[in-house]
């Protein structure tokens, strides 16, 4: 659903219920492009990844390419959805995508995290050396529950840390990962551990996002209520205690937000709040989701220039 908030309560736009889109559950999207070409990529627990023009969501994406056999001559159109299978899965080869991420300018290959609790490389097309698909063979394991939560770290600061990324899961653990090149795709199943993991929450982790203009801070929230804040150059094994929020519902998923209102990361040097989503329960209503703002402490005049993950 496409909601404006300058209008009444009720969506814009919405995906039909067709079989030309998703039909089963869908947990993760996530914008790709440019600011003038930019598409919706949106998954579902049945394996199925979509791409929709954010205004058209009637049916996915339809992409025109020129069939190569015929030198020009034909044109032909196909939906932009791509079904995830694992060829080792036991009974079915569907892959159940809890999220996705893509790193920065990249609008090919993508990670999901999974029910089983790994995480996977794809690709929305062929590309050099992989064809479009899911990489079954590099298997990022570590997490001993469903993956809630994916998160690339943002291109910022004179130095690259974009193949750094963060998972959390309903194993109460958040996770510290380094992404396999690219370039080399491997042939046999290999296993990739993670660099480190934080296992101090209590309760499910739902939602995990790196800090979108300081390269050493990450948040998480989790089922109990808490909202915690990171500092990987001040201490790995203590959270933030300045930093730390309770409140009384369960927290499944947040947004840094800049001080001018926006959440995008050209902002990100006034991202001084967080925005963060609960599942709150009644008698009369389930499922209702309300909103509240949390503010983050930093310093006033902004981080000072030691402050780098090394």
């Amino acid at each position: 659903m496409l909601w404006d908030t300058r209008s009444k309560h009720l969506p814009v736009l919405k995906t039909p219920l067709s079989a030309a889109g998703h039909t089963h559950p869908v947990y993760a999207m996530q914008m790709v492009g440019t600011q003038n070409a930019h598409n919706l990529i949106t998954s579902s627990t049945d394996g199925m990844v979509c791409s929709w023009l954010v205004d058209m969501l009637a049916q996915p994406q339809v992409r025109s390419f020129v069939s190569p056999l015929l030198r020009g001559k034909d044109t032909h159109t196909t939906q932009e959805t791509l079904e995830l299978v694992h060829a080792g899965h036991n009974k079915t080869g569907e892959v159940a995508i809890t999220t996705l991420d893509f790193p920065d300018n990249e609008t090919t290959a993508f990670w999901v995290g999974t029910e089983e609790g790994n995480i996977y490389q794809a690709n929305r097309y062929d590309r050099a050396g992989a064809k479009a698909g899911l990489n079954q063979y590099d298997v990022y394991k570590g997490h001993s529950g469903p993956v809630m939560g994916l998160n690339f770290h943002p291109l910022i600061g004179p130095v690259d840390f974009s193949d750094l990324f963060l998972t959390c899961s309903v194993d109460w653990t958040v996770k510290l990962w380094r992404s396999k090149s690219l370039a080399k795709p491997s042939t046999t199943t290999q296993t990739v551990s993670p660099i480190y993991s934080f296992d101090e929450a209590d309760d499910y982790v739902y939602d995990v996002r790196w800090h979108p203009a300081h390269p050493a801070v990450f948040a998480s929230v989790d089922g109990s209520g808490k909202f915690d804040l990171w500092n990987l150059n001040a201490d790995t094994e203590v959270r933030c205690p300045a930093s730390q929020a309770h409140l009384v519902h369960e927290l499944t998923l947040f947004l840094f937000l800049g001080t001018c209102g926006y959440h995008h990361r050209e902002c990100g040097a006034c991202a001084q709040q967080a925005a963060v989503g609960s599942q709150g329960r009644s008698t009369r209503h389930l499922g209702r989701q309300r909103r509240s703002a949390v503010r983050i402490r930093h310093r006033r005049h902004g981080y000072p220039t030691g402050d780098r993950m090394e």
